[in-house]
């Protein structure tokens, strides 16, 4: 197991879903990754865990694509959506 599969593993199986929630830039918004995405990193992020989190945050890991859009409806975002990036791979 890579060091950056932090949360990622849960009772000895991939968890393989994260959501970055986003205030700061634009509508508030919630984007949901699969953890293998260069942007979620595991839930790290880009900057590897250490970005300002007054603008942000990622939540997760989530088992299924489903139990992550049932945490996304819950949050008080505008915006709702699949990473462009990983959505589909």
């Amino acid at each position: 197991m890579a060091t950056n599969q932090r949360a990622a593993w849960i009772g000895g199986r991939v968890v393989p879903y994260w959501i970055y929630e986003n205030w700061q830039a634009g509508p508030h918004k919630a984007v949901i990754h699969e953890a293998g995405c260069s942007f979620c990193n595991d839930g790290l992020g880009r900057s590897n865990g250490t970005a300002d989190t007054r603008y942000g945050r990622w939540r997760g890991p989530y088992a299924s694509r489903t139990l992550a859009w049932d945490a996304a409806r819950r949050m008080p975002a505008e915006d709702r959506r699949e990473c462009s990036r990983c959505a589909d791979r």
